[in-house]
């Protein structure tokens, strides 16, 4: 709390997004870590450019990778397939988590969309896209659960499950 001022109005920490949209995403458990890359690494964390996002309790992760993904489609040049169409498809993916329409066939669709994307994209872009949802469903999987049974408690408190399929 002495440095930032820490999370306001009593709520928790959720989150933290390290290095930019590129990055891993950090959980409470890994808050002891130490700020270095030898450290990091061993957590599955980076440092990246330097960055940090701070999320708390009321943020849903699933809308937060969906705007994470929005980022890499506007910063894809086209060029690449596997990074051009496999950020889209992330994005259709996440959606349907965040309607609550996705199915567990939709773990493995990422799963393998992701793997695809990090070893057929051209650079570097492409390559790292997926690195936070990644995170997200290696320490957050049950989050991803609570969206297939319309059970997230962000969600629930915001929307009705079940919006209209877009993108």
């Amino acid at each position: 709390p002495e440095f930032g001022g820490g999370i306001p109005d009593g709520k928790e920490l959720k989150c933290y997004h390290l290095g930019g949209q590129s990055g891993p995403i950090g959980f409470p458990e890994q808050l002891d870590t130490r700020y270095d890359h030898t450290s990091l690494k061993k957590q599955g964390l980076s440092i990246g450019s330097g960055a940090v996002v701070v999320l708390d309790d009321t943020v849903c992760i699933i809308d937060y990778l969906k705007k994470v993904s929005e980022f890499f489609i506007h910063e894809s040049c086209g060029k690449c397939v596997p990074c051009r169409e496999g950020n889209r498809q992330m994005y259709m993916i996440l959606h349907k988590f965040a309607t609550g329409l996705a199915t567990e066939k939709d773990f493995e669709r990422l799963e393998r969309l992701s793997f695809t994307m990090a070893t057929a994209s051209s650079c570097g872009l492409g390559q790292s896209a997926s690195t936070a949802l990644d995170s997200c469903l290696k320490h957050r999987r049950e989050e991803f659960q609570a969206h297939i049974n319309g059970i997230c408690p962000v969600c629930l408190n915001s929307r009705k499950y079940g919006d209209q399929y877009a993108y």
